[in-house]
């Protein structure tokens, strides 16, 4: 697995990504960074990921930090709701596609952040 760092986010990539082959990603929140790191590398190792992200610190917008997991398709939402939604130190959101996030669509609660980052602490 290649791991290196770019844009604001690390990168986790098993080199078996195809150029159009994945259509969306699913997306997990942690305060603790070194969560999702682990969580990324394990299913880009041995659960059938081919590339996952997570924030850096300098790119994070409030308090959580973002793992995205790359897929094909929402087919595996179930399963990974099973395995990650009842623990305790991180927040299944759900599969966001591609085509969302070039539509600009974002939950309230990660624009209002956004807006506040920009605008500075005070606004």
């Amino acid at each position: 697995m290649k791991v290196y760092e770019m844009l604001g986010w690390e990168w986790f990539d098993s080199g078996e990504c195809k150029r159009g082959g994945n259509t969306g990603k699913f997306l997990i929140f942690s305060l603790e960074r070194d969560v999702l790191c682990r969580i990324a590398k394990d299913e880009v190792s041995n659960g059938g990921f081919n590339r996952a992200k997570v924030i850096l610190e300098e790119g994070k917008i409030g308090t959580d930090y973002v793992l995205c997991l790359y897929a094909r398709d929402n087919s595996r939402l179930d399963n990974m709701r099973k395995k990650y939604g009842q623990r305790a130190d991180i927040r299944f959101k759900d599969w966001k596609s591609d085509e969302d996030t070039r539509a600009g669509k974002y939950s309230p609660q990660f624009v209002a952040n956004r807006n506040r980052r920009a605008n500075g602490p005070h606004s």
